[in-house]
């Protein structure tokens, strides 16, 4: 976990991890360069990315999506729509 773009992308130099979830409002960098980063990254153009944000308006999903992510949840998270995220990205099992 990172509580900063920053911090974020110095743990990525070192790790790959299996997804990220990416907040839009940031301080001092947007959630949408982050994701335009990931997406040139070689290393991590193919690691899922889900939007978490409480912007619920249909142009910031659109922008998202249409940037990379594979799916964008609204704040406050619910635990079974988290897990469905997981399960349909093959992050965690059905069982």
């Amino acid at each position: 976990m990172a509580l900063s773009p920053s911090a974020g992308i110095a743990i990525l130099q070192e790790n790959i991890p299996q997804m990220i979830f990416l907040d839009i409002n940031m301080p001092g960098v947007s959630g949408f360069e982050v994701l335009a980063y990931l997406r040139r990254e070689p290393r991590l153009m193919q690691v899922p990315v889900v939007i978490v944000t409480s912007d619920d308006q249909p142009e910031t999903a659109r922008r998202a999506l249409s940037q990379g992510a594979v799916t964008v949840i609204l704040k406050p998270v619910l635990v079974d729509v988290l897990e469905s995220v997981l399960i349909g990205n093959k992050i965690l099992s059905h069982e």
